[in-house]
């Protein structure tokens, strides 16, 4: 007896017993906070197309569990939004909450998600208050960060440019995407030659121009001196993150004034109305996009073809981007986290997803993405990376 009893002993220590999976609930839902009213609607259109497209790819592969979408309008006052994502806390097959969009609505939802321990996944770009929120907030978006970055690894590592101009529009898009590019150049070990901001809507940036090294050609010709340029400007490229309003006004401009260093720029270059002017000066620069719907990535071709398919048109970055986080979300559950915390944890260790917006991995909540870099060649978009 005692012989048999070692010998239990032993086999139950040496062989683990099996692990019983989880009974997978029947139902989960995907809370969607976007814009269901006023002016914004067309955005919360698109989301909402791109998450139940992600939804149909999923119900292809997976019968359990079951996905639906719960909708809240993200347009409310701070107070009714806030109510109603608290009430979200109750419904306990809702596991995640994509939206909303934009920063004060972000705020104040990213607040009551944490206090309610729910996952949630903002798509606003400029919400700088969400790193270190808490542990349920994450946000997957184009950031100033992101942005950066990309362009950065571009010029920096792959170029080798060390020294910088940065031309940028007094916004707060511009302030923002000009303080990033002076944090992460210094962190690169670059420099920073000359920074100049600018008012939008001019015709004339000569002076702006004079100041980050450009000729000053009215006072050439003033003192009827021949236009020329006895040395380079003293940095290796100009990074220019206006809009394609003022890029395609200034870079001329800039090649007049004697300033023929590469030109890098930011996504609100990325409109076809910078190619209908059809300036020679734009060929060969290169600039950040969130989306890229003529990308040669095969999910992307995929996502196109069949977003085309079901709604008979076109989608737009937050269609991409609201897919993207939806199919995250997804592949989660599939891996058999059905419980919030569950969620939590898995988006918290995501690296390098593969989708249509590119490598997303999650840092301390915020994004970290490789997207798409773009240039001009022959008068078209053309991705380069």
């Amino acid at each position: 007896m005692i012989l048999v009893g070692i010998n239990a002993c032993s086999l139950s220590a040496g062989i683990p017993f099996p692990e019983f999976e989880k009974e997978p609930p029947s139902l989960l839902k995907i809370s969607l906070l976007i814009p269901l009213t006023g002016y914004y609607t067309a955005y919360g259109r698109q989301i909402r197309q791109g998450v139940e497209l992600a939804i149909e790819e999923y119900r292809l592969t997976s019968a359990t569990p079951q996905i639906s979408l719960h909708l809240e309008d993200s347009s409310l006052d701070p107070a009714s939004l806030e109510e109603s994502v608290r009430n979200l806390a109750g419904d306990r097959e809702i596991i995640a909450v994509i939206g909303p969009i934009f920063q004060e609505s972000t705020i104040t939802a990213s607040r009551v998600a944490e206090e309610i321990n729910l996952p949630l996944i903002t798509l606003a770009p400029t919400t700088e208050e969400i790193p270190g929120m808490g542990n349920y907030v994450f946000r997957n978006a184009l950031t100033p960060h992101v942005q950066v970055q990309n362009i950065l690894q571009y010029a920096v590592q792959e170029k080798g440019y060390r020294s910088f101009a940065v031309f940028y529009p007094d916004t707060p898009y511009g302030r923002n995407l000009n303080e990033e590019f002076e944090e992460q150049v210094s962190e690169l070990g670059g420099t920073i030659v000359f920074s100049r901001s600018y008012q939008e809507g001019k015709n004339d940036y000569q002076d702006e121009i004079i100041d980050i090294g450009g000729t000053d050609v009215r006072r050439q010709k003033s003192l009827k001196i021949p236009s020329y340029r006895t040395l380079p400007p003293p940095y290796d490229a100009i990074y220019l993150p206006g809009s394609f309003r003022e890029v395609v006004v200034i870079i001329p401009q800039l090649r007049f004034q004697d300033i023929n260093v590469p030109v890098l720029g930011s996504d609100r270059w990325h409109n076809d109305y910078l190619l209908s002017w059809k300036e020679k000066t734009l060929e060969g620069t290169v600039f950040t996009s969130g989306f890229f719907s003529y990308s040669s990535w095969p999910e992307v071709q995929h996502f196109i073809e069949q977003f085309r398919n079901r709604y008979g048109m076109e989608p737009d970055l937050f269609a991409a981007l609201a897919y993207d986080t939806a199919k995250i979300i997804l592949q989660g559950i599939r891996e058999g986290n059905y419980y919030r915390e569950e969620i939590r944890d898995y988006l918290s260790s995501l690296q390098n997803y593969p989708g249509v917006t590119g490598k997303t991995s999650f840092t301390s909540g915020d994004v970290e993405k490789r997207g798409f870099l773009l240039t001009v060649e022959k008068g078209k978009f053309v991705q380069i990376n």
